[in-house]
């Protein structure tokens, strides 16, 4: 799972998941506040992680990232504190108690899952990083690459098609590479064209050549990872 899963489709649910069973027990109960401590626990986790790629695969400087991610987390927690503070001073008449609040934050936290893993934060959050990713860090093509399969809901096995047509292979050669026949092939790849909306595997490499250039890439690199085609129109 990419870090955009891991943080707002997980952690953010662990935790809205605790604070629904403090709303339905009341704060008294144990189980619930586990249950959020856990999760806000693992959204820190995952948020150090990220840390650290951005250390390793990407040269940030060690001092930056780490004050500024500490800087962040406590600026929220401040924020969260004023935020609730003033709910309960703006609203005296209502008598908001702890019950009340878990049951706002269900919502809250629910809403920002939502919205944060949107599919455009495949561009500008962490959709495409994982936190194993750090033997070797992809290439602007290859990052390209993720992102149209992303773009498109391409499956796993379109992805893979859609890699090799990418890279320049040829009908027969994807054959061989995935061990599938030809008609399935054939399939995948009139599948990958109608999702697409493209007619050739010209066209594809220029989509990801495209994506590449977004992503900060140079076009050489796509001339040599993309346009080494076989001579024959898929």
């Amino acid at each position: 799972m990419d870090f955009n899963q891991l943080i707002y489709q997980v952690g953010f649910l662990i935790m809205a998941f605790g604070y629904l069973l403090i709303a339905l027990a009341g704060p008294g109960f144990l189980g619930g506040l586990f249950v959020y401590t856990t999760g806000y626990r693992f959204v820190d986790i995952m948020m150090w992680a990220l840390c650290a790629y951005l250390i390793k695969q990407r040269g940030l400087s060690a001092n930056w990232v780490f004050s500024l991610t500490t800087c962040f987390l406590l600026l929220g927690q401040i924020a969260g504190a004023l935020v609730g503070n003033a709910m309960i001073a703006a609203l005296p008449a209502v008598s908001l108690g702890a019950g009340e609040l878990a049951t706002v934050m269900v919502f809250v936290l629910l809403a920002s899952s939502l919205v944060m893993s949107d599919r455009k934060n495949l561009r500008t959050g962490w959709g495409m990083v994982r936190p194993g990713d750090f033997n070797e860090a992809p290439s602007s093509f290859d990052a390209g690459c993720d992102l149209v399969c992303g773009r498109y809901d391409l499956t796993t096995r379109e992805r893979e098609v859609f890699a090799l047509l990418a890279h320049g292979l040829n009908r027969a050669s994807i054959c061989d590479e995935l061990t599938l026949s030809k008609e399935t092939v054939k399939t995948h790849v009139r599948n990958i064209y109608r999702k697409l909306g493209v007619h050739s595997q010209q066209d594809v490499v220029f989509l990801v050549a495209a994506e590449q250039q977004t992503l900060g890439g140079d076009e050489t690199d796509a001339d040599e990872e993309g346009y080494d085609f076989c001579g024959s129109r898929l």
